[in-house]
């Protein structure tokens, strides 16, 4: 079932894919490092990341950051 962060996350999804437009581009989501958010990415199946060039920062409350791409 959905869980706080769910709508959050798939609206973020929603905006990027809604703005690739450049084809030789990658796209990147900045995103909260929580639970939600993480199995969010993790839901996305890896050939949809690599056919999108898509990747993502986790970012905690203190600023520190993580990079995830497929």
């Amino acid at each position: 079932g959905a869980t706080p962060g769910d709508g959050e996350f798939l609206e973020a999804l929603d905006s990027m894919l809604r703005q690739m437009d450049d084809p030789a581009a990658s796209y990147s989501l900045a995103l909260p490092d929580r639970q939600p958010y993480r199995a969010g990415w993790s839901s996305i199946p890896a050939l949809v990341k690599r056919r999108l060039a898509l990747s993502a920062f986790f970012v905690t409350d203190r600023g520190e950051v993580t990079y995830l791409d497929v």
